[in-house]
């Protein structure tokens, strides 16, 4: 099909207030023809080389057989509007680049792709797909992380209820980092000398670990009662997801974006 050619597939339209362009009005049709992976750009206001008083517009990549589909379509479409408002407002996410995230990024981006070397805007796209639930999972939770290297079952208290793990801060000295030590191992309650005695015991660096008894308290607080039996806490939703959710209310507080 042309790049230019107008037909019920790809009609001329606006997504979240940007123009969509073909590739050819946009002067990007030979490039988008010889990167069929990339699936479309955001084009005008310094974007992708132009200049920034260049109108805003969006492209589909029309040789990249994933936008056949019109809910793909209208996907790409909503990341480059969002890429635009980012743009537009000078958006930087407070992030930091995780190994999960790198990983990801170097398997996934040619050297030549601005994704590859431009943090900010790998950022960005990672907050838009966020936005639109087109983001692989491990970049959107935390590993896995063993806090506590003994078992934590469940037990039932005398009033009751049920818990596994109470956790207490410990530090070696006045300069130390506070260890979060479990009185409670085995199912069995212990008094504070006979945790640290078994903190010790299994190796203090085998345990969490804060550099203040503000963080420390913090720390516990957030996490009692999502200690696995194992002393395990299970994945959470990254900075990612925050900042995702943040910019939607702000920018986008009435649009749904996700297809």
């Amino acid at each position: 099909m042309p790049q230019d050619a107008p037909s019920p597939q790809y009609p001329r339209e606006f997504a979240d207030g940007y123009p969509i362009e073909t590739p050819r009005q946009a002067g990007v049709g030979d490039y988008l023809a010889k990167n069929p992976h990339v699936a479309g750009m955001a084009m005008g206001g310094g974007e992708n080389g132009t200049s920034p008083s260049d109108p805003r517009t969006i492209v589909v990549n029309h040789n990249n057989p994933m936008m056949y589909l019109p809910e793909n379509r209208r996907g790409l479409q909503r990341i480059e509007a969002i890429r635009h408002k980012m743009g537009e407002t000078h958006y930087n996410p407070s992030f930091q680049i995780t190994p999960e995230m790198q990983a990801y990024r170097a398997e996934s981006y040619k050297p030549t792709d601005p994704y590859s070397h431009d943090d900010l805007a790998f950022k960005q796209s990672i907050v838009s797909r966020a936005m639109v639930g087109d983001l692989p999972g491990p970049l959107l939770m935390s590993q896995r992380q063993q806090v506590f290297p003994t078992r934590h079952p469940t037990v039932q208290n005398a009033d009751g209820s049920h818990s596994n793990v109470v956790i207490m801060g410990h530090s070696e000295s006045n300069a130390g980092p506070v260890y979060a030590i479990p009185t409670m191992v085995d199912g069995r309650q212990l008094t504070s000398k006979e945790a640290i005695t078994v903190a010790k015991r299994n190796g203090l660096q085998n345990y969490h670990q804060d550099k203040t008894p503000q963080e420390h308290n913090a720390w516990a607080k957030a996490n009692h009662g999502r200690i696995n039996e194992d002393g395990s806490i299970n994945p959470q939703p990254t900075a990612v997801l925050s900042a995702a959710n943040q910019f939607q209310q702000q920018f986008f507080p009435t649009n749904r974006l996700s297809p």
